[in-house]
């Protein structure tokens, strides 16, 4: 009798033991998970304060340190790819702004000229890093299509031209031609014939004109507003 006493109580210390061991092991799972995902909150806020204030480089750091948390948020690649993009023409802009001296007839000074050719080169950086977030973020349906209208918009500002029209085909194939699109995108076309554009600006519009794809995708376009 005191032998299967002793028996049983060893079984039940031993069940208690590991009862306890599993609710320990469970506790800090969960300790762990929230901590995740603690941190992965306070990321996300961090990097939608950055963008509010237009702390570009910071704001992708955080962004970035979101993707690799987590590879299916189309967001935080779609954001990655917006700061990156913001970042790049910022820089253009400011290379722009010492070159317009020069256009104005002033003469640049040596320091004026190294710093256009960082800044040229600094969002040349950036903007082929936000083609490639755009990329990825493209793959999420949500932000297919604007993610496809800075992919053009950049290849524009490379020149690749061809490779830019391919996207606009994508873009009118999408459905990117809404009247959404018309309030967001503005148009372009000529001939009578306008068209919503991801390319919105009149240097980029006149220099796609060359193109004959061009113009099929404006009469494409026409047939498809025809048929609403």
């Amino acid at each position: 009798m005191f032998r299967r006493l002793a028996r049983d109580t060893g079984i039940l210390i031993a069940f208690c033991g590991c009862f306890y061991l599993l609710t320990v092991i469970v506790a800090r799972l969960d300790g762990n998970e929230d901590k995740s995902l603690d941190d992965f909150s306070k990321t996300r806020i961090s990097a939608d304060y950055h963008v509010r204030k237009k702390n570009w480089e910071k704001a992708a750091n955080d962004f970035l340190d979101l993707v690799r948390q987590d590879p299916f948020n189309g967001r935080a690649w779609y954001m990655l790819g917006m700061t990156s993009y913001s970042d790049g023409y910022d820089k253009l802009q400011q290379r722009d702004k010492i070159e317009s001296k020069r256009d104005a007839g002033q003469k640049l000074t040596e320091v004026e000229k190294t710093k256009i050719a960082q800044y040229r080169e600094l969002g040349r950086q950036k903007l082929v890093k936000a083609r490639e977030y755009f990329d990825s973020a493209r793959e999420f349906a949500r932000f297919r299509i604007d993610a496809i209208v800075r992919m053009s918009l950049i290849d524009c500002e490379f020149d690749e031209l061809e490779s830019a029209l391919d996207l606009l085909d994508d873009f009118v194939d999408l459905g990117g031609v809404t009247q959404a699109g018309l309030d967001r995108y503005g148009q372009f076309g000529s001939g009578g014939t306008k068209m919503v554009s991801p390319l919105a600006q009149p240097d980029e519009s006149t220099r796609l004109h060359k193109y004959p794809k061009f113009w099929e995708i404006v009469r494409r376009e026409k047939d498809n507003k025809e048929n609403r």
